[in-house]
């Protein structure tokens, strides 16, 4: 256990958590966990450059992305904000409706929404050095079946 502890990695740091639970009147074992997972912090741990840091304290809006679960947390957070605008003082979310000549609305189609969430991505996101790019989509040629 002590090896495995030590090791400092994700895996290791896991598989001591399963431990723990198959083995919940060990009690010690929770305060070795406590250590595993110091030991994975402590070697999976990347600084932050000096540069980064310069620049994020330049602009309040800057996110440093450094994993991809880094910029999910980006993504959700711009999400979040779209959502505030659909539904704010002035929402959009009527806008996402085509009128028709008989008075009556439908929906979007899923192009037309798709086409509204990566417009709206790219004007929360663009700041922050992230390019975003939607799903690569077939579009249809002659012989198209």
């Amino acid at each position: 256990m002590k090896l495995l502890k030590m090791r400092g990695t994700k895996k290791s740091q896991f598989e001591y958590k399963r431990v723990v639970d198959e083995l919940p009147h060990l009690s010690w074992l929770k305060w070795a966990l406590a250590e595993a997972n110091l030991a994975a912090r402590r070697n999976t741990w990347t600084p932050p450059r000096p540069i980064d840091i310069i620049l994020l304290s330049s602009n309040k809006e800057k996110r440093l992305v450094r994993s991809g679960e880094e910029l999910l947390d980006v993504i959700v957070d711009a999400l979040n904000r779209i959502e505030k605008r659909l539904h704010g003082a002035t929402p959009e979310v009527r806008s996402l409706w085509n009128y028709l000549e008989n008075g009556e609305f439908t929906p979007w189609n899923e192009n037309e929404f798709s086409n509204y969430i990566k417009q709206r991505l790219d004007d929360e996101i663009r700041g922050r050095g992230i390019i975003t790019n939607r799903e690569v989509e077939l579009q249809p040629t002659l012989g198209w079946k």
